[in-house]
């Protein structure tokens, strides 16, 4: 098995518990810091940027994101429906991923998937991760 399968096969466990994370937040059955939890131990995957980063894109009066997805599969399926194909992609945990997030940058999460999370750069950078602050936050601008 190449290490790149590794990954793929790894990829299914972490992923479940992030949605299963987001639907319980959605549902107000648990905090953001559930979430954060499962996120941090998840693998993502993304586009590679032609630089080292991320690719953030803004949108007009919501902020800037960077669009990840919890398997492979999802980010060829998110390209192939825009009409693009992913040429280059990379993959971290999301741990090593938030760490790594310019300020003002947001998560968006399976975009176009049932199970799709939006968490605020706001959220993201200050820190938060229990209470009512950071559940309103996270609650407010989930997708």
């Amino acid at each position: 098995m190449t290490d790149e399968e590794a990954t793929i096969r790894t990829a299914s466990a972490p992923a479940d518990a992030v949605w299963a994370a987001g639907r319980a937040v959605r549902a107000g059955a648990a905090g953001v810091d559930v979430l954060r939890s499962a996120l941090d131990a998840a693998r993502l995957f993304a586009l590679r940027p032609p630089t080292p980063g991320v690719l953030a894109f803004s949108v007009p009066g919501g902020g800037r994101w960077t669009v990840v997805f919890t398997s492979p599969q999802g980010l060829a399926r998110f390209a192939r429906d825009r009409g693009q194909v992913v040429a280059d992609w990379m993959s971290t945990t999301g741990a090593d991923l938030i760490d790594q997030l310019p300020a003002g940058v947001g998560l968006l999460v399976d975009p176009g998937e049932e199970h799709c999370v939006a968490l605020p750069a706001l959220w993201l950078h200050t820190g938060a991760g229990s209470g009512d602050t950071a559940d309103r936050l996270t609650k407010d601008s989930m997708i």
